[in-house]
């Protein structure tokens, strides 16, 4: 069960496994439509990817969509993991002016690239995904974050009465405030332990326990079947993969991550 792994291919070709958020194909498509149906005035994107397969894939769903959709993809520069130095690409970018530019990679890069690009003059919406989503994104890019969109599996500001009380929880034991990914984690958890409460048998072997936990899971493949948990109803299709669990929109405002004004609440 994963609580993080994004990448169309982790839920391809074995039953045994299964994630509680959305796939980057889902995201991809999901960045290339709200920079065309929420945003104003973003016409031409560029795109800055990791070269890597969350990097690469990721890039292609958010191409393949925004081509689609109308949106003129001006440029597409890679990087590798580790970079520090992103000032050639960014002045290949700057010369095609986009009016967005997606960066489909980590945080520990993203921040980078956001900080040398407002330092060379790019007056850019830099719009990132999931991996941007850390609090390091923030310390390292310093006032050059203030305004940079990106995407999120869950936010805390979305989440109801039980998910507070698990933010609280959280902040008393570990003296921070829980991210995304812990939420991700302890609704991740909270299957499993429903699950081996519901199919444990002390008289079973090994084996057939493990294959109960995953029939149990796998029989959670519609609404009135899933799990409800503090980032929302998670059910899965034949594949593993969770069904319906949304998207939504960070913005970095005055030195934090608050919830965009504006969600996409369903894609076209």
């Amino acid at each position: 069960m994963s609580p993080g792994s994004t990448a169309v291919e982790v839920c391809e070709g074995s039953p045994w496994t299964f994630r509680n958020l959305y796939h980057d194909g889902f995201q991809g498509k999901f960045i290339a439509q709200y920079l065309d149906n929420v945003l104003t005035g973003i016409e031409s994107v560029a795109v800055f990817f990791d070269n890597d397969a969350y990097g690469r894939g990721l890039r292609n769903a958010f191409v393949a969509e925004a081509e689609k959709i109308g949106l003129t993809l001006v440029a597409s520069e890679a990087y590798e993991r580790d970079s520090t130095n992103f000032k050639a690409q960014l002045t290949s970018i700057k010369a095609k002016n986009p009016d967005a530019i997606f960066i489909s990679g980590l945080y520990t890069e993203a921040s980078l690239i956001v900080k040398q690009g407002r330092e060379a003059g790019i007056t850019a919406q830099f719009f990132g995904a999931d991996g941007v989503d850390s609090p390091d994104f923030l310390t390292i890019a310093g006032s050059a974050a203030e305004g940079t969109y990106l995407t999120t599996p869950f936010t805390f500001g979305a989440g109801g009465a039980e998910a507070q009380q698990m933010a609280a929880n959280f902040e008393t034991l570990h003296g921070v405030a829980p991210d995304t990914w812990a939420a991700l984690t302890y609704d991740a958890v909270g299957m499993i332990k429903e699950a081996l409460e519901k199919t444990y048998n002390a008289e079973a072997s090994i084996e057939d326990n493990r294959k109960a936990i995953r029939e149990h899971l796998a029989s959670l493949d519609a609404p009135e079947k899933g799990y409800e948990g503090i980032t929302g109803l998670t059910y899965f299709d034949i594949k593993g993969d969770t069904v319906n669990k949304p998207a939504y929109v960070k913005i970095v405002k005055d030195g934090q991550f608050v919830a965009a004004e504006k969600q996409l609440s369903e894609l076209k």
